[in-house]
């Protein structure tokens, strides 16, 4: 299997590299995922504060948008919503009672899921599974797989390898 250099061009063997090169090559790429994600948040930082600056325009204007030669911008309303981690018992003692009120009114009480995401946090269920003898929850899949961990090493360590 041929790889790609950080250009996207083909041709390096990786499977004729050495231990040394492959690693170095896998922290090279982790070194630059790491300046690329520093750059993205930068950017990110200026454009909200372009759309900041939009959106002051339109409030003191009292207007709902604007048009230039390049677009439209139009203010949208979003909504930011959250539970703080002290209402979450609240909550979900709520959502049981809106369970049981469902299912007087001969509803599906399953509704009340939809006020949460749909997926199943993987502590929890290897939580059960370390608790349970490895079993795992009803209608719940299992599919265990191996992974690449690299660490880099401190600089007294390497320099202990190269003596």
């Amino acid at each position: 299997m041929n790889g790609k250099d950080m250009n996207g061009n083909s041709g390096i063997s990786w499977q004729q590299a050495t231990d040394d090169e492959l690693v170095r090559a896998h922290l090279m790429c982790g070194r630059r995922d790491d300046e690329l994600k520093e750059q993205l948040r930068r950017l990110k930082a200026v454009e909200e504060g372009i759309e900041r600056e939009m959106l002051a325009r339109m409030n003191r204007r009292q207007q709902d948008g604007f048009r230039t030669g390049a677009a439209t911008v139009s203010r949208t309303k979003v909504n930011t919503i959250s539970c703080a981690a002290e209402g979450w018992p609240k909550f979900y003692r709520w959502l049981l009672a809106e369970a049981v009120r469902l299912e007087k009114a001969r509803a599906d009480p399953t509704q009340v899921f939809a006020y949460l995401h749909r997926r199943v946090t993987k502590e929890a269920v290897e939580s059960y599974m370390a608790a349970n003898d490895g079993r795992v929850p009803p209608a719940i899949n299992v599919m265990p797989a191996y992974g690449v961990s690299v660490r880099r090493r401190s600089e007294s360590a390497r320099t202990r390898a190269a003596a």
